[in-house]
């Protein structure tokens, strides 16, 4: 950036800093607009046929999802022996292997029909 650029910069700055210092009225209403608008399900504008919501309500909403995916990650990472025992057990016992493949061979040998029913019965 050349020396021009930068005094334009910083002068333009300084104008929009003295600007919103000298009205906050303007900055709220600009934040209240903007909290305002209506947005889809992944906070972007809404298509016409999409479900619209305000974008308080989609920012608090994907704040709470991002939460409970970080303490899910944090448990399985911290569980992950534990969880892979215990899939490769169920995987071993003929409860559960044994009727996933006899459903899937079972399907898999009939033309056209795609209806799956896994039962596992207790001993």
């Amino acid at each position: 950036m050349n020396d021009i650029e930068a005094i334009l910069k910083a002068t333009i700055q300084t104008k929009v800093i003295e600007a919103f210092n000298s009205t906050p009225e303007m900055v709220e209403k600009l934040v209240a607009a903007a909290l305002s608008k209506e947005v889809d399900e992944h906070g972007q504008r809404p298509g016409y046929n999409s479900q619209r919501m305000p974008y308080m309500e989609w920012l608090v909403g994907d704040e709470i999802r991002k939460a409970v995916c970080e303490c899910i990650r944090e448990y399985v990472a911290g569980h992950k022996n534990e969880i892979s025992a215990r899939v490769q057990a169920a995987m071993v016992s003929s409860d559960f292997v044994k009727p996933i493949s006899e459903t899937i061979a079972k399907v898999m040998s009939e033309e056209y029909r795609w209806n799956v029913e896994l039962k596992i019965d207790k001993a």
